[in-house]
């Protein structure tokens, strides 16, 4: 039986694309829930530098 990947990987990939990263914040923003979108852009973040690496690079943790 083949092994199941999660999801998470191809989304990040996908939210590598700029227009992929775009239509995913607005879809979460137009849901109107703001955990739904800070989640979002938790993922945008991840897919394009990481969370560590944005702490760092802002200076908060």
């Amino acid at each position: 039986m083949p092994r199941s990947r999660s999801y998470k990987e191809d989304l990040l990939t996908a939210l590598q694309d700029p227009d992929e990263a775009k239509a995913y914040l607005n879809s979460a923003l137009e849901d109107g829930d703001e955990a739904v979108f800070l989640l979002a852009l938790r993922n945008v973040v991840e897919a394009e530098m990481g969370m560590a690496k944005l702490a760092e690079e802002s200076g908060r943790n």
